[in-house]
Parts: structure tokens; C-alpha cells; sequence
């Protein structure tokens, strides 16, 4: 589908005089393109170095008009962001009465409960809207400075494209309005069921260890926000470490920020209580193998016990040494046994981590130190030092070593109280080579941000990476499985980033490829 058609399917009629004037530019280019092939007919030249450069014919007018289009475009999306932030806030505060009025009779609590929900929904699609609002404009913006260079035989376009990540319209944080979405829907269930689903003190901690059934899908990913509001309607956000009633404080203006806005314009408060959470988090892990990639081959045959080592961390990681990384060691069972699969993970502080995986830290010294100190419960301690112990030997009998990395942001929603069902949302990953001649024999342990890789050592993939994962649940919400019809998601057999990454970066050292993997050639 041509990219006007595309506009005209999908965008609301009401939304299109804000987007950019596609239409008028590729007039303006069509008149450039005949008026240059007129002056070439006249002198059998043309200089014309880049795009933004003013010069024959009507290159500077040209010029003009695409900076009042960038500028429209801008404009909105600030405004449209604003009104919806503002807007949710207010459904937000609404949403503490509503279907709960004194003297109010059982009818008309449920009717002020669904014109709610309507309310909600209304902004839901809103937020969707903006969303491809920001795609669409990105790519129309593209696109005609792509045809400037090609009719007019030019090369700029690389850098008006390149400068276009800077722009507001590409840069509008659809975090705060996603969570302010999230909220505004627990309160309407709160509302429904006349008592909260979620306790207002309840803080996910992750299980020391995650037995589970999983089932993974590839999404669009023009189609991750729409996934993430239709998710929101059914579950919260779980964000590590806030509650529900923290997430409030954290976002204006339920429980304020201690901030004082007297004085500051509208603007000015935006960006005083924006930007304090996200609803994604960096996630990155680094996977072990052998240079022959013997835990590589276990697991694509699906060996019963299989395992399968990686080091994780959570945000940014600049080799601080108090920085926490978890050592997990991953262990497959087949379903017809009576075992499950099975994630089990013990916690070093980064200082320690070479020492680890060379087989010089004293493990039994470290959880002695933290007996005496008191940290995580006995039993914990005695798990985590099994893990730490058992990875430790894996290393050292497969001569394991970092192979490669996977970094991503994952969004997750599950209720505070229970591990029954979460769905989890990975979106734009990346994957790296570790591997390191010599069995890695010096640090840094892994690549750190100003090492330059070449181009076949990152592998981007093109999908958002959905997981629903159920524990002591047999079978998809029905909701979820309509959301899963309406958003095109791909199941995909037993998907692994770490077998993926492997047939992508290393696919001299893998006698056989998975299954996925000519979905990628075609």
C-alpha cells in the first residue's frame, strides 16, 4: 500500500490538517524536478549540494515549506502529549468516586462506571492515535526529502532524516501517559469489584527462582503501543520496586512530588514532573558458551536437562562495581516428564565477576560474609550458593566464556499479589558478540559503551518480543487472545534470543539453525 493510501485507511479524519503537507511538497518537488530539467536542457549542468542548501530554481522555497511543515508537526504532537497527560490525570482523580456515591442507587453506579470506562477508552485510542501520528510523520518526513534527492539528483536527505530524532514530535514521552493510563484503569476495576484488586503497599519482588509455561509471539512493532493499551485495560503496569501507590507520588499530582510550581508556566510544570518513571526498563544479558558451542547444541536439540548460563543486569552498566549482576543458570525439561523448566539465579557484585568466571572467587567465603551480615534469608542463601557453585563448575568443565549479548527494554504487567500470569514486552533488541579469542583471558568482562564493534557484530531484530507466561495456569485469558487476533502477533514455537543471536552471530560455530531463522532470509 502506497504511503497517501496509508494515511487515508488509517488515520482519523479529524487528525489529518495536522499532519505534514505530503501532498504540497511532492507537488513542489514534481515543479523543482521539471523546472531543473529545463535549466539542464538550457546549460547541461547543475550544482546543487545538499538539501537544505538554498540555490537554483526554488530549492530555498522548498526549504521553507518543509520547515513549516516539521514545525506543524512539533506543535501538535507537544499539545496533543499535554492534553493527554492533563486529561488522564483528571480520570485519574475522577476515578476515586465514581461508582461509589452516597445515596447513589445500584443503577446509577453502574451507569457512571461505564460512562467512565468509555472515557477511558476514549483516551486509550487517543494515546494509539499519537502514536502512529509520530510513525506516520516520521516516515512522511523521510520519504519526500528521499524523492528531493532522487528527482533532483542531490544527496541530503541523510541529514535532515538523521536530525529528525531530535525533533519533539520524535521525541514525546508516551511512558508518563502509558502509566497514567495504567492507573486510571486500576481505579476503574477498583471502582468495579467495590475493593482494590491489587493491595496499595503490594511491591513485586521477582522469586529467587521462576517455574513456568511460556508461550512467545513477534509483534509489529507500529502495533506495541496499541498491545500495551489493550493489556492496561485488563492489567497493571509492574514496574521493579513501586507499588501502585508509589507510581501515584511518582507522577503528578496524586501524592505531589515535594516540587513547588508557584510561579512556573504550564511548560515549565511539564517538565518538573516529567520524565520520573518509565514503564520500560534496560534489560541486558550476557549468554555462555563454549567455541564450539556445546550449550548451543543442547538446547536446539532440546536435550531433557539442558542448561544454559547468562549474566544479567537491569539499566545501565558502566562496569561499576557495586552494580549487582545476576549469575542464573537456565535448565530445560521436557514436557512429558514431571519437571519444569526452571530459571535459577544467584546475585555477585560486578567486582567480582571476572574472578567468578576464571574460577578464582571464593564462593564459600562470600556467603559466609553474607550470613554474617544478615543478607536474604538462610534458605535463599543456600539456593543462591548451589546456583553460583553449579555455574562456577559448568564453566570450568565446558570452558565456557561471554558469547553474546541481548539488550532490550521490557514492559511487564502482572497483579502485585501473584505470579499466576504475566506478560512480558521486549522491544527494540539488540544483539552483540562477546566473544573473545583466548577464552576472554583479561577484563573487562564484557563490552563497554565505547568499544567500536563492526557491523556483523550487532544484529537489531525487527520485532517486538511478547512472552505470557503462566504459572499454575492452564490456558489464555480470553481477552488476551483477542488482544493477540487484533494486534497480529506471530506465535512462535519455543523462541530463543540466545539461539537466534547465535545463528546471526556466530553461525560458522551452529551445525543447525533454528527453525525461525529463514523467516529472516526470505
Amino acid at each position: 500500500m502506497g504511503f497517501i493510501k496509508q494515511l487515508q485507511s488509517e488515520v482519523p479524519e479529524n487528525y489529518r490538517p495536522y499532519y505534514m503537507g505530503y501532498m504540497q511538497l511532492k507537488e513542489a518537488i514534481h515543479e523543482m524536478a521539471a523546472e531543473a530539467d529545463r535549466y539542464r536542457g538550457r546549460t547541461q549542468s547543475l550544482h546543487s549540494n545538499d538539501l537544505m542548501s538554498t540555490g537554483e530554481m526554488s530549492v530555498g522555497n522548498f526549504q521553507d515549506m518543509l520547515q513549516v511543515e516539521l514545525t506543524k508537526v512539533n506543535q501538535f504532537a507537544c499539545v496533543k502529549h499535554e492534553a493527554l497527560f492533563h486529561g488522564l490525570r483528571r480520570l485519574c482523580e475522577d476515578c476515586k468516586t465514581v461508582g461509589n456515591r452516597s445515596g447513589s442507587s445500584a443503577a446509577e453506579n453502574t451507569a457512571a462506571l461505564d460512562r467512565m470506562s468509555t472515557r477511558i477508552e476514549a483516551l486509550s485510542q487517543e494515546i494509539c492515535h499519537l502514536d502512529n501520528y509520530v510513525r506516520f510523520n516520521y516516515m512522511g518526513f523521510k520519504k519526500i526529502t528521499c524523492k528531493f534527492d532522487r528527482y533532483l539528483g542531490v544527496s541530503g536527505s541523510a541529514l535532515f532524516i538523521g536530525g529528525l530524532h531530535c525533533e519533539p514530535f520524535c521525541n514525546v514521552r508516551f511512558d508518563d501517559i502509558l502509566i497514567l493510563l495504567g492507573l486510571a484503569w486500576t481505579r476503574w476495576r477498583a471502582a468495579f469489584n467495590r475493593s482494590s484488586e491489587q493491595a496499595k503497599d503490594g511491591v513485586w519482588k521477582p522469586p529467587e527462582s521462576f517455574i513456568r509455561n511460556t508461550a512467545k509471539y513477534w509483534v509489529k512493532p507500529e502495533k506495541v503501543v496499541l498491545l500495551k493499551t489493550r493489556v492496561l485495560r485488563h492489567l497493571p503496569y509492574l514496574l521493579f520496586g513501586a507499588s501502585i501507590l508509589e507510581q501515584e507520588r511518582l507522577l503528578e499530582p496524586f501524592a505531589l512530588l515535594d516540587l513547588d510550581y508557584d510561579g512556573l508556566d504550564a511548560q515549565s510544570q511539564m517538565g518538573a514532573y516529567s520524565g520520573t518513571m518509565e514503564e520500560s526498563q534496560l534489560l541486558s544479558s550476557v549468554y555462555f558458551d563454549s567455541p564450539d558451542a556445546v550449550c548451543y547444541g543442547e538446547r536446539i536439540h532440546r536435550e531433557e536437562g539442558a542448561r544454559l548460563v547468562r549474566f544479567r543486569w537491569y539499566g545501565e552498566n558502566n562496569l561499576e562495581p557495586d552494580k549487582e549482576v545476576f549469575v542464573e543458570r537456565k535448565i530445560h525439561h521436557e514436557g512429558w516428564g514431571s519437571a519444569q523448566s526452571a530459571k535459577e539465579r544467584a546475585v555477585l557484585p560486578q567486582r567480582d565477576i571476572f574472578d567468578f568466571m576464571k574460577g578464582r572467587f571464593d564462593i564459600d567465603g562470600c556467603y559466609k560474609r553474607l550470613e554474617a551480615e544478615g543478607a536474604f534469608s538462610a534458605k535463599a542463601r543456600k539456593a543462591m550458593k548451589a546456583i553460583a557453585q553449579e555455574v562456577s563448575a559448568m564453566i570450568r568443565e565446558k570452558q565456557l566464556q561471554p558469547i553474546l549479548r541481548t539488550s532490550y527494554y521490557r514492559c511487564a504487567f502482572q497483579l502485585a499479589t501473584s505470579n499466576d500470569v504475566r506478560i512480558s514486552l521486549d522491544t527494540q533488541m539488540s544483539l552483540l558478540n562477546e566473544f573473545r579469542g583466548a577464552g576472554h583471558p583479561t577484563e573487562p568482562w564484557c563490552h563497554i559503551s565505547s568499544d567500536l564493534l563492526s557491523e556483523d557484530e550487532v544484529n537489531r531484530f525487527p520485532f517486538a518480543i511478547l512472552e505470557i507466561k503462566l504459572q499454575n495456569v492452564s490456558e489464555t485469558p480470553l481477552w488476551l487472545r483477542q488482544t493477540l487476533a487484533d494486534v497480529e502477533a506471530v506465535q512462535v514455537h519455543k523462541f530463543s534470543k540466545f539461539q537466534h543471536g547465535m545463528a546471526f552471530l556466530h553461525p560458522e560455530r551452529v551445525s543447525i539453525l533454528p527453525h525461525w531463522h529463514q523467516d529472516f532470509l526470505d
